[in-house]
């Protein structure tokens, strides 16, 4: 269970050459964004041509596919860092569709299962991004007291890179450091009450 981004666009005439398209969205992201120094690798998805962007120590990769030469896919989970982050990541897909002359497919205008689970990206309602995120984030916090986890069950990872580990006595570890029992009820009750868990800005 997350919340993100699953986009598709259709470029304004069919691209020529996939790797080299790829290239050049990898170096137009470290220019433009090269505040963040966003690392970026080429690879695939499923058999798709892709590139990866790290965009965030804590968040996961941003994927654009390639799914032919007339539309790309753009996956990205942004619940693990936060609203902003996921208005942030929007605000990229906008500006590379500009540069390289893409339109994002509405909803409507495809019939496959494309959207921003956020309902951010085609509204530019921030509210929804904070209201998703939180509501997200309880129903996360609550899965420590639904009967699925044992009593002695310590140190549950949640949300971090799989690259970093470290211990607690705490029931949870999250990027911002441990959370305790308390902590954990009052975000399953009221899931805003836990916004220190994202460490990707707020829009509170």
């Amino acid at each position: 269970m997350s919340v993100g981004l699953y986009l598709l666009a259709r470029f304004s005439s069919p691209i020529e050459d996939p790797d080299h398209l790829l290239q050049q969205t990898a170096a137009w992201v470290q220019q433009n964004y090269s505040d963040v120094l966003p690392p970026t690798r080429q690879g695939l998805v499923d058999t798709f041509p892709a590139l990866f962007c790290q965009l965030h120590p804590a968040a996961e990769e941003i994927e654009l596919s390639l799914m032919d030469l007339e539309h790309l896919r753009a996956s990205a989970n942004t619940s693990t860092v936060g609203p902003g982050f996921h208005v942030f990541v929007c605000s990229l897909l906008r500006a590379w569709s500009r540069e390289f002359g893409a339109h994002w497919l509405t909803p409507d205008e495809t019939s496959d299962n494309y959207w921003d689970e956020a309902e951010y990206f085609f509204t530019g309602d921030e509210r929804q991004v904070f209201d998703n995120m939180t509501s997200w984030l309880q129903a996360m916090a609550d899965g420590f007291f639904d009967g699925t986890l044992e009593p002695t069950d310590r140190a549950i990872v949640l949300c971090m890179p799989m690259d970093i580990q470290f211990e607690s006595d705490q029931l949870a570890i999250t990027s911002l450091g441990p959370r305790d029992r308390a902590w954990l009820l009052q975000t399953s009750r009221e899931g805003a009450s836990g916004k220190d868990f994202l460490p990707g800005g707020r829009l509170d």
